[in-house]
């Protein structure tokens, strides 16, 4: 502050610390089983018809083939760790096309979750006359996911998203996380949206994406073999004081194929990029943060309106020719704000 002296703050980004939910009101068991500290579902296919909540002690283990049906936008809520699926047999959480289902939150818990071969879909995120009904540890939340992990570990292998309607398809908040070998379509805003966390997203495709594929705001991660087609906005979009790698990426029919904004610096390798609006941007959107960057090696772009579009002050730089790409003009600001 203004006399110089320094005070910390702990954030409590999701108020997850309090209002927590009554043991009164712990209503796991109609659905589960406990094997000492393990829980297993009762029936192989499982419906749930309102919001779930599984303290912490636990960790649930959904087996290869099973399936949850959540129905009535309802959404569960855990404090312990999942273990979901198996290379054998696909996993299902899910909805119904007609009745869509909410989704799941991990969140406050450090072990590891782990998720294979599962396939998600027709799941809408926490709606908040859902949330209504239930005690003010629902309501108060803000849940922008079909699926969502806040401070903790997770692995994501070998899964699908289809059918999402949610804000995000996946969001990663302040938790270390891999997402590998993955497939999204027909997600109606975001695929993956990583916030405050670190990690890689690699070898996963993205089609008939609503929004951004790939979204991070505050985040060090690495992103390679991407493929992302039919993508109304952003391929990845990299913001709020971000750091990324990005390598081996494919994109095609999308507004931007990687937008650098507000403070991140990111660096992109082997890109290939066809029927791009604007391949490649750099820019300031929101003025608590500095200019972007971007910088390139490598790169292959056809059939777009302005492969580089930067404002004054941010950089697009060409390492191999060691060059600042792209000029700021009045119609470059007037692209900008069209894109931001």
């Amino acid at each position: 502050n203004i006399s110089g002296n320094y005070f910390e703050y702990k954030i409590n980004k999701y108020n997850s610390f309090d209002n927590k939910v009554k043991p009164a009101q712990y209503n796991f068991l109609e659905f589960f089983e406990k094997k000492n500290n393990k829980l297993f579902l009762k029936n192989r296919s499982t419906k749930i018809n309102k919001n779930l909540f599984i303290p912490y002690g636990y960790e649930v283990v959904i087996r290869g083939g099973e399936e949850i049906i959540l129905e009535n936008n309802s959404f569960i809520f855990s404090n312990s760790n999942w273990i979901i699926g198996d290379l054998n047999q696909k996993t299902f959480i899910k909805g119904n096309k007609e009745n869509p289902g909410g989704g799941i939150i991990i969140y406050d818990n450090k072990k590891n979750n782990y998720i294979v071969n599962c396939e998600f879909k027709y799941l809408a995120g926490l709606k908040k006359n859902n949330a209504s009904k239930d005690n003010n540890f629902y309501r108060e939340r803000i849940i922008m996911g079909a699926l969502n992990f806040f401070q903790t570990n997770v692995t994501i292998e070998n899964s699908t998203f289809n059918n999402i309607y949610s804000e995000d398809a996946v969001n990663v908040i302040s938790s270390n996380y891999l997402i590998k070998n993955t497939y999204f379509e027909n997600v109606k805003n975001d695929a993956i949206d990583i916030d405050f966390s670190d990690g890689q997203i690699t070898d996963s495709d993205f089609v008939n994406i609503g929004n951004d594929a790939i979204d991070f705001s505050g985040s060090n991660s690495e992103v390679s073999f991407i493929d992302f087609k039919k993508v109304e906005d952003k391929g990845i979009s990299i913001g709020e004081n971000s750091f990324v790698k990005i390598n081996n990426i494919k994109g095609s029919n999308a507004l931007v194929g990687i937008a650098s904004k507000d403070g991140s610096k990111t660096y992109a390798n082997n890109i290939i990029f066809l029927d791009i609006d604007y391949p490649f941007t750099a820019y300031q959107k929101k003025k608590a943060y500095s200019y972007g960057q971007l910088y390139l090696d490598n790169y292959s772009i056809n059939n777009y309106k302005k492969e580089f579009v930067s404002d004054s002050k941010s950089i697009i730089f060409d390492n191999k020719s060691k060059k600042k790409l792209g000029k700021n003009n009045q119609k470059v600001d007037k692209i900008i704000k069209n894109i931001i």
